[in-house]
This record gives C-alpha cells, structure tokens and sequence, in this order.
C-alpha cells in the first residue's frame, strides 16, 4: 500500500492535533471577548481579540470610528435578525451579536475563496458560533456560498422560515452588479422599519463600485451615511419602509 503523501499527513496532524490545541489555546481571548457589554468595548474587542491557528484573530475591516457608530446604532435597535453578507474574519459578526442583546438568529454568508474578502476557512465556523456562546437563545447560521445565487437565497429563507430580517449588512461583492443584486434580493427580505447598511461607499477603484451604487440610489430613498474619510470605506444606512 502506498504510503500517504506528505501534505495530507500534514492536513490529518493539523486537524487531529494542532486545530483542536489552537482552539482549546484560543479560548481565554474569546472569554475575554464575550465580556464586552457597550459598544465601545465591543468594537475593541473585536480589534484586540488574539487566539491561535485559525482562530487567531477577527479584526474588522473597518473604520473604528465608523464600526462604532454602527455598533451604537445596532445597540439601540436591537435587532432580533440579522444577515451579514461577507464576513472574512469575522469582526464585523462579533460586533453585531454582542451589540445586539434580542439576536435570535443570525446568517452569515460568505463566499469561499471570493474576490472580496477571500473568504474564511470551514473551520472558522466554530470561532463564530461561539459569538452567542453565552446566549443560548441566540442561533448563529453560516452559509459559505455565492450570495448571488438562487440555491443560496433559497437557503437562506429556508432558514428565515417566514420569518423578516431586521438587519441586513452587505460588505460581499463590491461591483455595480454584485450590490444591486444583494440589495435587491436580500432587501426584499427586510422588514418595513428594518435596515440595511452596506460597506465601502466611499471607496472607489476597479471593481469597487459600490460608492457609484450609493450615489445613485440615495437620491431617491432615505438614507443615512456614516463616514468620516473623503474617499474611503463609509458606511451608509437604508431605512426600510
């Protein structure tokens, strides 16, 4: 019998010994996430979190400032469900469970291996259910898949059973076609009075087309931004009717 190739004796040994030793390490920094109570704790959590392996860390790409604003906005809300469209590494999920204290379900969907964002590894799922592991009321559902695609729409509200999002944060795919099929598509599963709030409009460059989305869609809707650089990142809030 051949003997087995020397990466996949490596993948086996990562997975039977040093995944579940990064993980078991990586359990103090998450306790010590899971204490933060206001936003502006949350946010740095999120920021100064630090476990081992796979689970080494869930910085946001974001603007704190900005984060904050958002987290202080979810704080208030309270939002019982939400959908965050492009995850990475999680920071942003992180911030929108602890903030919001009502969460009873929560989908991430995240493309594999994606353009923007490249995705996070399967076994990063366990890092982020552990986001409620104090809330056994709260459900957290990740769906690594295209978020344009009809199967994982249908996944989707598969899962919502009926049910209206609350929150929907899109920071998935930055092209003009990409936003306006998430916002149409996964807006439509919004409740009136809910909202949806998308990454990057201010940010442009190739393929990074949102902020041409965001101009052209707030003059005729309300909607809100948080933003505090000419040309970069931004955040801006749809309030849904």
């Amino acid at each position: 019998m051949p003997r087995p190739r020397l990466s996949t004796r490596i993948q086996k040994l990562r997975r039977t010994i040093f995944d579940p030793l990064a993980w078991w390490m990586s359990q103090p920094a998450l306790t010590r996430a899971l204490q933060a109570r206001t936003p502006e704790e949350i946010v740095r959590a999120a920021s100064d979190y630090s476990g081992r392996g796979f689970y080494e860390h869930i910085k946001p790409m974001q603007d704190d400032r900005e984060l904050l604003d958002m987290v202080r906005v979810i704080d208030r809300r309270q939002p019982r469900v939400i959908i965050e469209i492009g995850t990475r590494s999680g920071g942003t999920l992180f911030a929108w469970v602890r903030a919001s204290r009502a969460a009873d379900l929560v989908i991430s969907i995240d493309l594999p291996d994606g353009r923007f964002g490249g995705g996070y590894d399967e076994r990063r799922s366990r890092l982020y259910a552990a986001f409620a592991a104090d809330r056994p009321g709260t459900r957290i559902v990740m769906i690594r898949a295209d978020s344009h695609a009809p199967t994982t729409r249908a996944a989707a509200r598969q899962i919502l059973a009926g049910r209206a999002v609350d929150f929907l944060f899109i920071d998935g795919d930055h092209t003009y076609a990409g936003v306006c099929s998430d916002v149409e598509h996964y807006g439509a599963m919004v409740a009136p009075g809910g909202m949806i709030a998308l990454h990057d409009i201010r940010t442009t460059g190739r393929e990074r087309e949102v902020s041409t989305f965001w101009e052209e869609y707030k003059r005729a809707h309300e909607c809100e931004e948080i933003a505090y650089r000419p040309a970069h990142l931004g955040i801006g809030i749809i309030h849904k009717h």
